[in-house]
């Protein structure tokens, strides 16, 4: 490693020394060092700042109520995840990270809500697909009065709405929020579709985003909304497409794609507002991601990309902040503090990959997470970028 890579190193293994973290492992299947068959009783045990690893398999839905927990996929693992997951009452002192999970929701409430939260909450290269009701879809994730929340390399799409069901069957948003400050990036954003009707007019599809309140900042993201609903000749219209975005509030993108959805009439738009804005900022998005998890001593990659000739700093912290965002930086900050170390400069690839090596933890910790961000920047200094956020879980080699 180089030297900056070394230091870096050296600055995890002193960091993890004052916070030791518990691992509790869930696996299908009862065995040694299995604690669980199922994620709920993991995190009901688990403290602040403990970790759930979750080995591949199926499992029901869970809540993460008033403790900062972690629930992570293990590397390589396809976890599934049927029903509600609930995250509620984080503290400001706490944090709760959702990693590598693909959450499938029911028929009753959306597949991921965060509620009444003020610590961070971070969603990171799940799957979520809303479940649909009596007749309309059910939304996909749902942000409400949460100041400070991270979506990152995530794919949600909203529930469909019910063929023959009652009421509108219209397709649910992908993502909604209210009250809240929402960061995604590198994410897509999927409305789902109107159903036909068996009375009535048929659905239109969902948006992508629906904002209520707050703000939303969105970087290197698609957004697109849901098909309308086919026609029933000769009595019922069909549905319209859905936006890719829906918002009453303030909406901020950088390099986003937005695409209405097809349906009856064509032609959806891509931006519906009502008492909201939306702002395209210029300039390009940075990339950016860590293969996590990895247990100590093993290899894993830092992954950037970005402008060919820029350069990348890298900022790191124990801890994720408030989401705050810097127009002119173009980007949304969620490090305060920590430390920060230089990983190069892009190449002419766009793509700028970093091997790293986990350092070992010290006996007492069995996990760390290092989250991370980095900051595109020309080597005039005469712009900067702000890129999507990412974390480095560290296991325990022994789990």
């Amino acid at each position: 490693m180089s030297t900056t890579l070394t230091t870096f190193a050296l600055a995890l293994v002193l960091a993890a020394g004052a916070s030791a973290q518990s691992v509790f492992v869930v696996a299908p299947v009862a065995g040694p060092g299995v604690f669980a068959t199922d994620i709920q009783p993991a995190v009901d045990a688990a403290a602040n700042g403990d970790l759930v690893l979750v080995k591949a398999g199926a499992y029901s839905g869970f809540s993460v109520d008033g403790k900062g927990v972690s629930v992570v996929a293990d590397a390589g693992a396809a976890v599934a995840c049927n029903g509600l997951v609930f995250v509620n009452h984080i503290a400001a002192g706490q944090r709760v990270l959702l990693q590598g999970l693909s959450v499938h929701g029911d028929n009753i409430s959306p597949a991921i809500i965060t509620l009444d939260s003020p610590g961070p909450i971070w969603i990171e290269s799940c799957t979520v697909q809303g479940g649909t009701g009596n007749g309309p879809g059910l939304v996909a994730v749902s942000v409400n009065s949460c100041p400070s929340v991270v979506i990152q390399r995530s794919t949600m799409t909203g529930g469909n709405g019910l063929v023959g069901g009652t009421g509108n069957n219209m397709g649910a948003p992908a993502l909604h929020t209210a009250n809240s400050a929402v960061a995604v990036g590198d994410s897509q954003c999927i409305g789902g579709n109107g159903a036909p009707p068996s009375t009535v007019v048929g659905g239109p599809g969902g948006p992508g985003l629906r904002v209520l309140s707050g703000f939303v900042f969105a970087t290197g993201t698609t957004f697109q909304g849901g098909t309308g609903a086919p026609p029933v000749p000769p009595l019922f219209p069909g549905g319209p497409g859905g936006p890719g975005i829906n918002t009453q509030a303030a909406v901020t993108t950088l390099q986003c794609t937005l695409v209405g959805g097809s349906g009856n009439p064509s032609g959806a738009p891509t931006v519906v507002l009502g008492t909201g804005s939306a702002a395209t900022l210029p300039g390009v998005a940075g990339h950016f991601s860590i293969a996590s998890p990895v247990r100590e001593g093993q290899a894993t990659t830092i992954t950037a990309g970005g402008v060919p000739g820029e350069s990348e700093l890298l900022l790191f912290s124990l801890s994720p902040s408030p989401v705050k965002l810097l127009v002119k930086d173009a980007g949304a900050l969620v490090l305060a503090g920590g430390g920060q170390f230089a990983l190069g400069t892009i190449p002419a690839s766009g793509t700028l990959s970093t091997p790293i090596v986990a350092p070992d933890l010290p006996a007492a910790v069995q996990s760390l997470i290092v989250w991370c961000q980095p900051i595109f920047f020309d080597s005039p200094l005469t712009h900067a970028v702000i890129g999507p956020a990412s974390e480095l879980v560290i296991l325990d080699a022994g789990l």
